[in-house]
């Protein structure tokens, strides 16, 4: 995947933080072509190894944040997640 899309989300957990937003925690994720190929979901399996390397993750959302779910065009990822409180 291009690098834009997670420098998107890395700018935006920043921004976050910067303003005062409640947002979960942004991590590195690291995703390897062995954990991409032991995926059982096809789809998963694909995202997965379209993003080999150093993506950005965030910490586990759960209560009190709402997640809603955009499509977004063909840049390679299938949604993008908002996270509010």
């Amino acid at each position: 995947m291009a690098p834009l899309p997670y420098l998107c989300e890395w700018l935006a957990a920043a921004l976050a933080h910067h303003l005062g937003v409640r947002a979960a925690a942004p991590y590195e994720v690291i995703i390897t072509r062995e954990f991409a190929e032991s995926i059982d979901d096809l789809a998963v399996k694909t995202i997965a190894l379209s993003s080999l390397g150093s993506t950005f993750g965030s910490g586990f959302v759960g209560a009190p944040f709402t997640q809603l779910t955009a499509d977004l065009p063909s840049a390679g990822t299938p949604r993008l997640l908002l996270n509010f409180v």
